[in-house]
């Protein structure tokens, strides 16, 4: 038998759930809070913070066209809430300024 990685299920043996009425939410929360504490972290949040840093360092239109793309795939990527519009170069000041303080 083949072995696999099962991070989120080896965090769950770690952490005994507590029954309560709603079961199901009480092991999406134990679920969450133990992932959280292992230091998990999904990929599309750690593809937001790339993107982030790229914004900071853009100055010319192909430098936005990658950045662009990169927000593309972002979006295929992260939760509906989560999706961010693209960026263009004319309004690049303000979305420095809206990636910087993470309010996208």
């Amino acid at each position: 038998m083949r072995k696999h990685n099962d991070l989120i299920g080896e965090m769950l043996s770690k952490t005994p759930v507590k029954a309560s009425n709603n079961s199901n939410l009480s092991t999406l929360k134990s679920m969450e809070e133990t992932a959280k504490r292992e230091g998990y972290k999904p990929s599309w949040v750690s593809k937001k913070e790339m993107i982030a840093k790229r914004i900071e360092s853009a100055e010319s239109a192909a430098d936005i066209d990658e950045i662009n793309q990169l927000i593309a795939a972002y979006n295929l990527s992260c939760p509906p809430p989560m999706q961010v519009y693209p960026i263009s170069l004319k309004y690049l000041d303000k979305c420095k300024e809206l990636w910087r303080t993470k309010r996208v």
